[in-house]
Order: structure tokens, then C-alpha cells, then sequence
């Protein structure tokens, strides 16, 4: 038996996992009144899963009053929800407001009963003067009472369930404190990468009653009507969001006895469509005879954009015409194509580059060539140069340009072939140009482009720990501001290029780190860290361990620091890629590494005071890196500049630190081991 109960606590332990509160129900919306700004008296508060569940208890005396009050300042309406009372005749409500040097300007204990074994909507609500209070009861008007002033602003407010002598009430329970009487959950941006546009609602049960919405287009044509139950998440498919701008979704109670369409609540959001089109490829190198994906992209649709492929070879050129809003070509390298980079370019029906992107062709015809390893940089990246047979007195140019004015260029004498670097410092440039140059004449010459303009950036803000979306986290990326939604999303414009991200949210902390914005539209998700509670693991290290590039953490990342002789290793949590470190003598400056299959080996030195936070972004080998040709030796030594220490791939060093971290980390696994063992046998013997 007891085994059974062991098994059954641990199963209730593995379910026990929280979801996102308020879109499942009607609770924690952003009109709620929360706990922290309660006062309760003569109430007993009870537990339940939402947030202002209130009991009233029975035997209590006549006369008395039982109160919510909320340290907040009245803004006009009040709604609760009477789940039940109990007694012979009812139990009467009221309301009670203060100013803001403490006068009661509002004083109605008595305004309306509850009828027993109902349950009921009660709404305080501002008359349209703006000189007292309606109040209503299943939005049937049950009295307006002035206030007794108005020369100072509005302070608190109190809700009253009132015991009158001689009334046979004994208990009543009351939830929903809000200030709106429905709630519209929706993402504040649909983009055009996405499917469509998901929402959902929130309304007290009402009697006699149903539910609709009803979305407005952004010319305030109605383009859907839907019934809606709470619970439930809708969706409006891209499809019918034909235009970019602002579309409402607004939400409608259908009152029967009356026949009335009685609106409470909308909300807005914005159907995001680029102004240019874009193009997209799938590789960055192809050999001859392959095929090259261009996928075209022109949201909304308009006639007369092309595509245009353009490489080294005379007639090595090729134009497609974009019919449809998504659009795939198809261009196959012909067999006979010399290496050498080839261009793809958007066009709009003016004949402007809307956009550029760059594939190779390697293994084709031998040759002088010169290759580079990425197809976009930012402008402060270090560019790597390959060159291969390189005459002697050949020139090797490497050209930045801005939509066609040369910036600058610099000259370099190489022979033969090897790699070398070249640094970009900032220019202000969106393409890089390397040629060769001999006699005065081109004889071989590739491309790429630099990041510039302004880039959209977009995707979600989570808790670390439990993948809730946080609402209200500012995120500010050089003086560029937006917010995240309810649900967590962002989406703003920022300038091309690295740019270094601050995300702050109070209870969190904060975060900064640099991302590199090389796409039109770049999905980049973040995740923060709960601050520990004061008071707890007064000094401690922990943070995050994510992807550079994209944002995503990084599971079972070995994270290991070291202070002279002390060492401490950990594993980042799987999902999250949280970790931390909580011992006692923790405190001082440490020297933190960290390594994961794929990535780079990351080093740093950390000085722990207190709770200190730390991100580590790994940043995965380099694809370049991976190919035989880029790793031949043959790197010059008058290279602009060298590689630093973060972009060195895993090594033998590496290997052997590996080993070395595996035997110090050893007897921890072996004790861990054995107590998860004589756990199991305590467990086997109950």
C-alpha cells in the first residue's frame, strides 16, 4: 500500500506542470484586480484556481459588513460574479468609494440583493455625466446614486456584501473582480510569415445570454462573425487578411430577453506586410548540374517584379517574372560553369534592387578563382578571402560599395593560393566585391552582401524556466523600443548589422546581448531569468546558456568554473539552458568555460558578488570552417588580422580539457549514482 501511495505522489509530481492562466480561462486577464491590491475583512479568502475567489462565512452577526477593498483608484466600473448564496432571502451588495485625501465620496452598502442559488453579474458602472454610479444586475438597471463630491481625483474602492438585521443570509461566495466585463487575448502583430492570427476570450456567465465577435477590416468592414465560448482558442487564417494595416476584433454579448447585441470590449491588431518583397536560397554552394531554390516573396502582390540570376560566364544570365505572391524558380547550373560567385536580385517593376543574395559555384571548371566564406556579412565582420592559382603580379581588390557607389577599396599581392582576412570597421556599405585583377584586366571575382538598412525582427519573450510568454518585457536595441504582447510576442524594426539587445522586465533579469541582423525578417526568440528571492543564496551564479545567432538555449551545455584549485561543474537544463552555481564558497573571480558538440569552445572570467547573472552565447562552427578547402593550411601569415580565441574550433586542447573535466566531474556522478540507488532500494522495501 505504501508503495502505491509513493508511486502515486510521484506521478501527481510529474503532472503537476502550470499552464498559461489567463488564455485558458476568464482569470489573470489584464483587467483583473489582483490580490496585491486587496483588502479583505469579515471575508474568508478560499483556495481555487483563480485569483479573487472570496467566501463570505456564515454566522456572522446582523448588521455587519464583509468588504473587498482594492488600493486602487476607481477608473469607472466594477464587475463581480455572485457564484452563490445561501439563506431565505438574499444577500444585499454595495459600494464605497474614497478620494484621494481619504473622504468617502461614494457610500451605498445597500444598492441591490442577490437572489439565493443564483448566480449573478453585478456592474457599478460611471453614469455618462460622470456624476455617480449605475448599478446593474444581469444588465438589467437597478438605481443610479450620486457622488457627494468630486473636487479631488478618485482613490480606492471598496466592495460591500451587507448582513441588514433580521435577514436570514448565511454564506455567499463572489469572484471576477474586474474592471471590463469581457477580455480579447490576442498577439499585437500578425506577420506575414505567419499562418493567420490566433485569439481568444474572456466573460463572466451571464443569463440569457450568448457570445460573439466580430472582426473589422482595416476600412471597418465586417469580414467575420463567430459565436465564441470561453476556453477556446480561435483563428483568423492569413488568407483573409488581405491588407496590410489595423483590424479589430471586437466582442458582443446577444442578450434574448431584450433581443440586444450589447458590446463590451475589442481589441486591435496589425496585419505587418513588408514594403519590398524578398528572396530566399536554400544552400550558399552549388556544384554544376545542381539545382538552385529561389523562393520569391511579394506581399500583397503587385505585377512586374523579377528575378534576375547573373554570373561570371558570358550569357550566364537568366530572368524570371514573379506571377503570384509566393513564387519558387528552379535555376540549374549549367554543367559548363567556371567557379566563381553568381548573384540573384530582386527587382521592383521600376527597375530598383529591392534585394541581393550570393550562391557560389565550386568543382566546376579550374581555374583563377577567389571564393568567400559567407554569403552576408554585418559591416564590422572579418571577411576570409580564399584565392586559387593566383598569377604572379596579380592585384587582389577587395571593394565595399553602398547600392553601387564604391566606399572603398583595398589591394592586396598574393601568389598562388592560400586565405587571408580582411576586417570591415563599420562602413557604411550593403555589398562586398573581391576581384582579380591582372594587366588591368578582370579574371576572376566574387560577391557578397553586407547587411544595411533596416531589418525585422520578431518572436517571443519566455520565462526560462517554464516557457510562459512574458507580457510587458521592454526591449530596447540601440535606442529602438518595443513591448512584448500579452502572449509574449515582439516584433520591431532595427538597423542592420550586430546590434547589442537589452531586455528588462521587474522580477527579471535583466539582459543584454548581441545578435547579428543579417535577414529581412529574423525570427529570434529570448529567454529571461526569475530573480532569486532576496534574502536566498546570498552569493550564487546562474544564467542561460543560447545560441548567439538565433536566441535558442542550449540543453546540456558543460559549464565548469575555476578558482585555483577549487573547480564546480554543471550540466545546463534540458529545454531551458538555465544553470547556476550555489555553494558557500562561491564568492570571488572565476574563470568560467564552456562547451557543447557543434559549438565553439567559450571562455570567460566571472567575478561572483552576490547574485550575479551571466549569458552564455555559444556560437556554432562556422560552415566554412567545416569544409576541407578552408581548413587546408594554406592561411597566410600577413593576414589582416587573426582569429580570436572564441572562433577556434574544438581541438586536441580542447579534447584533453574534455577528458580532464570528465575525470574531476567522475566522483560526483558515482556518489550521485549511488544515492539514486539506495533511494530506489528504500522505495523497493516500503
Amino acid at each position: 500500500m505504501k508503495k502505491v501511495i509513493i508511486f502515486s505522489l510521484l506521478l501527481l509530481c510529474l503532472l503537476a506542470i502550470p499552464g498559461c492562466a489567463w488564455e485558458q480561462t476568464f482569470e489573470n486577464n489584464p483587467h483583473d484586480l489582483s490580490d496585491s491590491q486587496t483588502i479583505i475583512t469579515g471575508c474568508t479568502k478560499q483556495t481555487s484556481i483563480t485569483g479573487t475567489y472570496y467566501s463570505v462565512s456564515s454566522g456572522y452577526s446582523d448588521g455587519s459588513e464583509h468588504t473587498v477593498e482594492f488600493d486602487t483608484a476607481w477608473d469607472g466600473s466594477l464587475f463581480v460574479t455572485i457564484l452563490s448564496a445561501s439563506g431565505s432571502v438574499g444577500f444585499p451588495v454595495g459600494l464605497r468609494i474614497w478620494d484621494t485625501e481619504g473622504n468617502i465620496i461614494f457610500d451605498q452598502p445597500i444598492i441591490t440583493s442577490v437572489p439565493i442559488g443564483q448566480t449573478s453579474t453585478i456592474e457599478f458602472r460611471e453614469n455618462a455625466m460622470g456624476t455617480g454610479v449605475s448599478t446593474y444586475k444581469n444588465e438589467v438597471l437597478q438605481g443610479t446614486n450620486l457622488y457627494t463630491s468630486t473636487a479631488n481625483p478618485f482613490g480606492k474602492f471598496m466592495f460591500i456584501g451587507y448582513k441588514p438585521l433580521y435577514w436570514a443570509t448565511e454564506s455567499m461566495s463572489f469572484d471576477n473582480f474586474r474592471t471590463t466585463q469581457g477580455v480579447i487575448g490576442c498577439d499585437e502583430q500578425c506577420l506575414w510569415t505567419d499562418a493567420g492570427e490566433y485569439y481568444n476570450v474572456g466573460y463572466p456567465p451571464l443569463p440569457n445570454s450568448y457570445w460573439f465577435v466580430r472582426i473589422y477590416d482595416i476600412t471597418g468592414e465586417i469580414i467575420e462573425q463567430t459565436n465564441v465560448s470561453q476556453n477556446t482558442n480561435y483563428f483568423i487564417p492569413v488568407a483573409n487578411l488581405t491588407q496590410a494595416g489595423e483590424y479589430e476584433i471586437a466582442l458582443y454579448q446577444h442578450y434574448s430577453v431584450t433581443n440586444q447585441n450589447i458590446y463590451h470590449v475589442n481589441r486591435l491588431f496589425t496585419n505587418v506586410h513588408p514594403e519590398y518583397g524578398s528572396i530566399a536560397l536554400t544552400d550558399a554552394v552549388y556544384a554544376p548540374g545542381e539545382t538552385v531554390r529561389i523562393s520569391g516573396h511579394i506581399s500583397p502582390y503587385y505585377p512586374g517584379y523579377t528575378i534576375e540570376v547573373a554570373g561570371p560566364d558570358n550569357g550566364d544570365f537568366i530572368e524570371y517574372e514573379l506571377t503570384a505572391e509566393d513564387q519558387t524558380f528552379y535555376y540549374v547550373v549549367p554543367d559548363t560553369a567556371i567557379d566563381g560567385a553568381r548573384s540573384v536580385i530582386l527587382f521592383d517593376p521600376a527597375k530598383t534592387n529591392k534585394q541581393t543574395l550570393y550562391f557560389d559555384v565550386g568543382g566546376g571548371i579550374s581555374g583563377t578563382y577567389v571564393r568567400l566564406d559567407k554569403s552576408v556579412y554585418t559591416n564590422t565582420n572579418e571577411i576570409a578571402i580564399k584565392y586559387v592559382d593566383i598569377p604572379s603580379g596579380a592585384l587582389i581588390k577587395v571593394k565595399g560599395s553602398m547600392s553601387g557607389t564604391p566606399v572603398f577599396v583595398s589591394s592586396y599581392t598574393k601568389t598562388g593560393s592560400g586565405i587571408f582576412t580582411h576586417q570591415l570597421t563599420g562602413e557604411d556599405i550593403n555589398k562586398i566585391t573581391v576581384e582579380i585583377i591582372q594587366n588591368g584586366e578582370i579574371i576572376g571575382s566574387t560577391y557578397a552582401s553586407v547587411a544595411a538598412g533596416e531589418y525585422q525582427i520578431y518572436g517571443y519573450v519566455y520565462d526560462v524556466n517554464d516557457y510562459s510568454g512574458l507580457p510587458g518585457v521592454l526591449l530596447d536595441a540601440g535606442g529602438r523600443q518595443t513591448n512584448s504582447t500579452l502572449t509574449g510576442s515582439y516584433s520591431f524594426l532595427v538597423p542592420a548589422g550586430t546590434q547589442t539587445f537589452q531586455l528588462s522586465k521587474t522580477g527579471y533579469v535583466t539582459q543584454t546581448l548581441s545578435i547579428d541582423l543579417i535577414d529581412i525578417s529574423q525570427l529570434h526568440n529570448f529567454y529571461l531569468v526569475p530573480v532569486p528571492p532576496a534574502g536566498e543564496n546570498a552569493n550564487m551564479l546562474y544564467g542561460m546558456a543560447s545560441d548567439r545567432l538565433t536566441g535558442e538555449p542550449l540543453s546540456s551545455t558543460f559549464i565548469k568554473i575555476t578558482n585555483g584549485s577549487t573547480t564546480y561543474s554543471t550540466l545546463s537544463w534540458s529545454d531551458t539552458g538555465y544553470f547556476s552555481f550555489d555553494y558557500p564558497d562561491i564568492a570571488g573571480t572565476w574563470t568560467l568555460q564552456a562547451q557543447k558538440t557543434g559549438y565553439n569552445n567559450y571562455k570567460t572570467t566571472i567575478t561572483i558578488d552576490g547574485q550575479t547573472y551571466l549569458d552564455v552565447q555559444l556560437t556554432e562552427v562556422n560552415a566554412a570552417a567545416d569544409d576541407p578547402e578552408w581548413n587546408s593550411g594554406d592561411s597566410d601569415s600577413d593576414s589582416d588580422s587573426g582569429s580570436s580565441d572564441s572562433t577556434d574550433r574544438p581541438s586536441r586542447e580542447a579534447a584533453s580539457d574534455s577528458l580532464t573535466w570528465l575525470e574531476e566531474t567522475m566522483p560526483g556522478l558515482i556518489k550521485l549514482a549511488v544515492m539514486v540507488f539506495m533511494l530506489a532500494l528504500v522505495g523497493w522495501r516500503f
